[in-house]
């Protein structure tokens, strides 16, 4: 038995997070009742999110200290996965097939479950289940779903990335029965590239879903007959409708036009949004409704009944019809990507670092470092693909990223800094010597590093021994909210006041008052050598003179359209790109700025949450969201020609 729960476990057929759960799961429970308790922890370290930590607690405290020391070894992070920590925001799930759902937990278990990965979709389907606004949902439902939808997921193959790659086409469902098309006589197939005819095992193409314009339903007559039958055909544009391949189908004509037309939908914002997950997400709303139809309408398939509009509300991007973006905006969208993709809870990304190689093989773009907020690690991608290469836990939220040679500093709101490998993220060591959260990270002369707390402590490090060089002491009531060196200043952003330090004679400061009730959460140096200032609650960015240290000029963040002011003022990000100045907008707008002139060249809508971060990767700028929207953004400036 435990033989063959582990070949189903790994087989390539059973990689959907949820049924590989299920095996580890089984073969878990069948280690510990033959009393093998380490081979049981193995097991449960890779569910730990989904099993009760009481348990795992109990079967560690039987191992011996010798045993204890080895798993430890072998996983690093499960004590504190099953100790968990005060300062935790998201709790481990309960068990959803056993406990009401409120809509609140619903996307968060749909996505632990390994059914729903977006929000929007796990929302439509929650409203779909309830019988009353404003009612939980009973164990019994979820669990009448959950097993509907077991019955389907063998016919999805997702990769571990969770997404099908272009060169990749994945199998979503296959028809029951066998149906005459204008291809042969065959099973209908549907994939997340084209619909296709299986005829004895090999597969003939019936329609590109990227390149039809639209699927029809329709009668198809019969030759020297008065009868005709229910069919879809698959028109390109400007085909012949009389050239169109189809399939003829009976009672279940309905359900094929809807998921297929979801797909073809999917593939179709997919493309317009540079976000290939879409494709994913897609597939995934089509096994729901299949699950959905079953659960609601368990004859449709014989009977031919009609399903209902508030099914069909699970056919996410059917029923949106996202507006396509604006010509300006799409060519310079390069890509899309979610760091969160495998986590249950989609996380701010409150910093960004980009790491070229440290080889010297080309093929090696270098990484893009990633620090997310509320699920405290930092999520480090392969800079070209931007699949997850590797993840770094921390203890708290993440606050900033520095790159200093083959390291990277990693700072958090629980008064430390890691200091980690950049090739594999394994930890140096943790500088412990603030007294506050950690806010900001910068490189000063003699590659010294300067690492500033909230409540206004400033250090300078030594990156070579990893030792503390100077303390610095600023004024009284002086905050730290970013920092940026500049003219042999280190810039220090607090609450209405700049300080500066002398990076020769840290001893020597001087402060800068705002004139302003603004709190300095983003300071910038522009190609003019001015330092910007902006703060995340006011739409004014200061811009200050970089040698005399004069304020010259300001300007103001808020969209010229006050209606699309929702999100409100403010700045959380600022970066100079060339000759022009970017701020990351409280409203997910970014504002590019001229900085020698200081006019406003552009403004375009990047995200549906605030800019929290930015940073370049060559050419390219790297804009990072908040929680409500978590996908991480790619332009090409060029093509604005700012």
């Amino acid at each position: 038995q435990l033989e063959h729960l582990s070949h189903s476990s790994e087989s390539d057929a059973t990689n959907l997070p949820n049924l590989r759960n299920a095996y580890r799961y089984v073969r878990g429970m069948l280690y510990d009742a033959c009393g093998q308790i380490s081979e049981a922890l193995y097991d449960f370290d890779e569910m730990i999110s989904m099993f009760p930590k009481t348990v795992a607690r109990s079967l560690f405290a039987q191992l011996s200290e010798e045993e204890r020391e080895a798993f430890k070894t072998a996983c690093p992070a499960f004590q504190r996965k099953i100790e968990g920590s005060k300062d935790e925001k998201y709790q481990p799930v309960f068990d959803p097939l056993k406990t009401a759902i409120d809509n609140m937990k619903f996307p968060l278990v749909m996505k632990q479950l390994g059914l729903l990965d977006n929000a929007d979709a796990s929302s439509s389907l929650f409203r779909i289940l309830q019988k009353k606004p404003g009612h939980s949902l009973p164990p019994a439902t979820v669990k009448s779903l959950f097993h509907e939808w077991q019955e389907f997921a063998s016919f999805i193959n997702l990769n571990d990335a969770g997404l099908p790659s272009d060169s990749v086409e994945v199998d979503i469902y296959t028809s029951p029965v066998i149906l005459r098309s204008s291809v042969g006589l065959g099973r209908l197939l549907l994939t997340t590239k084209n619909v296709v005819i299986v005829i004895n095992e090999r597969r003939h193409l019936l329609a590109d879903l990227q390149s039809i314009s639209r699927v029809e339903k329709y009668r198809l007559r019969e030759r020297l007959s008065v009868l005709s039958v229910c069919a879809l055909r698959f028109i390109k544009e400007g085909q012949e409708v009389s050239q169109a391949p189809y399939v003829c189908l009976k009672e279940d004509r309905d359900l094929w036009y809807d998921i297929i037309t979801e797909m073809m939908e999917g593939i179709k914002c997919s493309v317009v949004r540079n976000y290939s997950q879409i494709i994913k997400f897609a597939a995934q709303n089509v096994l729901m409704y299949i699950a959905l139809c079953r659960l609601h309408y368990p004859t449709t398939a014989e009977s031919g009944l009609p399903l209902d509009k508030t099914t069909r509300g699970m056919l996410h991007y059917t029923s949106i019809k996202l507006p396509k973006l604006p010509d300006d905006i799409g060519i310079a969208l390069m890509q899309r990507f979610n760091p969160s993709e495998q986590d249950a809870t989609v996380a701010t990304v409150e910093c960004l670092q980009y790491v070229p190689s440290l080889s010297n093989y080309d093929e090696d773009c270098g990484r893009l470092w990633c620090g997310m907020g509320s699920t405290n690690c930092v999520k480090v991608l392969n800079a070209e693909t931007f699949q997850l290469e590797f993840d770094v836990r921390c203890d708290n939220r993440v606050t900033t990223l520095l790159r200093v040679g083959s390291h990277v500093w990693i700072g958090c709101l629980d008064n430390t800094i890691s200091v980690v490998e950049a090739d594999n993220g394994q930890p140096l060591c943790r500088l412990v010597e603030h007294e506050g959260m950690i806010m900001a990270l910068v490189l000063g002369a003699r590659s010294m590093v300067w690492s500033a707390s909230f409540n206004g402590q400033v250090i300078i490090w030594d990156p070579r021994r990893l030792t503390l060089e100077h303390r610095v002491v600023l004024p009284t009531g002086s905050q730290v909210n970013s920092m940026v060196v500049h003219n042999g200043w280190v810039w220090c952003g607090g609450h209405r006041k700049l300080v500066l330090i002398n990076e020769s004679k840290p001893e020597e400061t001087k402060v800068i008052d705002m004139n302003s009730s603004i709190r300095v959460t983003s300071l910038a140096v522009s190609s003019t050598g001015e330092v910007w200032a902006g703060g995340s609650r006011s739409e004014e960015v200061h811009i200050i003179d970089g040698v005399t240290h004069e304020h010259v000029d300001k300007v103001t963040v808020s969209n010229r359209d006050k209606e699309q002011d929702a999100g409100g003022s403010g700045v959380y990000a600022l970066m100079a790109v060339s000759d022009k100045m970017w701020a990351g907008g409280k409203n997910g707008y970014v504002y590019i700025y001229d900085s020698a002139t200081k006019e406003r060249v552009k403004e375009v809508k990047a995200h549906n949450d605030g800019v929290r971060s930015m940073c370049m990767i060559g050419k390219f700028v790297v804009t990072g969201p908040g929680s409500h929207d978590g996908v991480v953004a790619m332009w090409n400036p060029t093509v604005w020609n700012v």
